[in-house]
């Protein structure tokens, strides 16, 4: 029983000795997550203190991570889990520990809050693996790898695309916004349904019509008002030369920001490339010389992980210096035959036409009771901007400004619309 006592008593003051480690902002000595690595910052008397410091050429690979998942390889739009894995692991590319990538390591990835510069540590109950209140955990301001709205893109991404929120017959159908409405308070999708006689056709919260109220309260509206309002909101709001020129013109005095950030990107690769070679280098030296016996078991393995290493930062250095970073070049009249071609798409055709270049520009469009609000980001527009003709089947993030769409030859029509405002976010 005293043992038992003493083991308990020890566990806490180890557990309050971490946390007060952490709490200064130290590493307390398990792994670093990937794209990181754990450097000396500080010794007191004997012990050494360490902190977390970017690995440039696994944090490389992470910001690949989110840039295909969210974007592509600029063929296709973002790719899905398994296609990205096969893509890393085609190329070479491993973990930290020599292992090639699974869909669970990738989505671990994705979803790790770290990457933004803020690590939490005392996450969950050693005992019961139970998450902890935010306030019980220790925040840890660490090296930022992505940014905070590009995290959440991926989050959002990642929601919308587990198929227990949006059903592939949602994905699939052949009406203009599923796969794109989502209901605002649950998440899930808006699927259709048709009203007495099928005579009307609405669009519905998925999860209510599946299991109830008691699952969402979730909501209806006709589908031609939501598919009228939608699509005159992005051809007459966004798709106009003044309001794209002044979305895209922050966007691109951002990527005039991040040249320099990208070239130090650059150099810090080339090093760690130097690096590899040279200890690459060392370890033939040493075999040379005798000092490395041939017949150490663990020879062959740490030469296979330096040459792995050193092909990798070579592979990355060389990404990170090609001119794919340069802020394009936009016109006026580039905006402007943009803005009128998308606009005839959206507004007539056939709806698999119309749904695949609205897919081209909108994330997802979030039906709530008295307002409809439409996602989509920056980066994804201007590559349709740039593209020669639009890419279908890609997804977009981000807008602004709220309005109230007017006038319509039913009255009746006229005030069911007027109880909707749409907003682009």
């Amino acid at each position: 029983m005293f043992d038992e006592y003493q083991s308990k008593e020890n566990a806490k003051h180890t557990l309050r000795a971490m946390r007060e480690n952490a709490r200064q902002g130290f590493w307390n000595g398990s792994r670093a997550p990937f794209g990181y690595r754990a450097v000396e910052a500080e010794k007191r008397g004997q012990k050494v203190k360490k902190r977390l410091d970017i690995d440039p050429v696994q944090a490389e690979a992470v910001r690949l991570i989110f840039d295909l998942y969210l974007d592509g390889d600029g063929q296709s739009g973002g790719l899905g889990l398994k296609a990205l894995v096969n893509r890393l692991n085609s190329q070479g590319m491993r973990t930290q520990s020599g292992a090639k990538f699974s869909c669970k390591f990738v989505h671990e990835v994705l979803t790790r809050p770290a990457y933004t510069g803020n690590h939490r540590f005392d996450v969950t109950e050693a005992k019961t693996g139970r998450k902890k209140p935010d306030e019980e955990m220790i925040a840890v301001k660490i090296p930022a790898i992505i940014t905070a709205s590009r995290f959440a893109a991926v989050q959002d991404k990642l929601r919308l695309n587990a198929p227990r929120v949006t059903a592939p017959r949602i994905v699939n159908s052949p009406c203009l916004l599923t796969s794109m409405a989502v209901c605002a308070t649950c998440g899930g999708g808006m699927t259709l349904r048709t009203g007495k006689n099928g005579r009307y056709r609405y669009y519905t919260c998925a999860s209510q019509a599946r299991k109830g109220k008691t699952a969402c309260k979730g909501r209806s509206i006709r589908m031609d008002l939501l598919d009228t309002l939608v699509m005159q909101h992005l051809a007459e709001r966004l798709l106009t030369k003044e309001r794209l020129g002044e979305v895209l013109g922050s966007l691109l005095a951002q990527y005039a920001a991040n040249q320099n950030s990208d070239a130090a990107r650059a150099e810090s690769l080339r090093t760690a490339a130097r690096e590899a070679e040279q200890k690459l280098h060392r370890m033939y030296a040493a075999i040379e010389d005798g000092i490395i016996e041939l017949s150490d078991p663990t020879l062959k393995a740490r030469l296979d992980a330096l040459k792995a290493r050193r092909d990798e930062t070579k592979r990355l250095s060389e990404m990170a210096d090609a001119p794919a970073g340069i802020a394009p070049h936009i016109t006026e009249e580039m905006i402007d035959n943009f803005a009128r071609g998308l606009q005839g798409r959206l507004l007539d055709g056939p709806v698999a036409m119309r749904k695949a270049y609205a897919q081209a520009i909108v994330d997802r469009i979030e039906v709530d009771d008295r307002e409809i609000r439409i996602f989509g980001r920056k980066d994804k527009l201007l590559s349709q901007l740039m593209s020669e003709k639009p890419k279908l089947r890609s997804k977009v993030l981000s807008f602004g400004r709220q309005w109230r769409p007017q006038g319509d030859s039913n009255p009746c029509y006229r005030r069911e619309r007027d109880v909707y405002k749409t907003v682009s976010v």
